[in-house]
């Protein structure tokens, strides 16, 4: 799944933030759909060094960037939609609307609700 992601993703995921994938994208049970964003979380400790590492891209023509209302950033480029999200992942999968997570540097996958 993370051979075809867009360098933004790569970058955040497998870098030295180690950025978790959550939603669709981090569901192993389905094919994400055709188009489908990707939601990612980053440690708010890692954030300001995760922004830093973006930063470059984000200054890149067609970059479209905005705060959306739950307070994510989402970036725009190239037609590739990424939320990208200042939050812990066990505080995410609280949330109803995060069914799961998944860590592609150590390849560690949590299921909201357990196994």
């Amino acid at each position: 799944r993370i051979r075809g992601a867009p360098p933004l993703v790569t970058l955040l995921v497998q870098g030295p933030v180690g950025a978790w994938i959550v939603g669709s994208r981090a569901d192993f049970t389905q094919e994400p759909r055709e188009g489908a964003d990707w939601d990612i979380a980053v440690s708010p400790f890692q954030w300001a060094e995760a922004m830093m590492g973006l930063y470059p891209y984000l200054q890149e023509e067609g970059t479209k960037i905005r705060i959306t209302r739950l307070g994510n950033l989402q970036v725009i480029r190239l037609g590739v939609v990424l939320d990208i999200w200042p939050a812990d992942v066990a505080e995410l999968l609280t949330r109803p609307f995060v069914s799961g997570a998944w860590h592609p540097k150590s390849g560690t996958v949590l299921v909201q609700g357990g196994l």
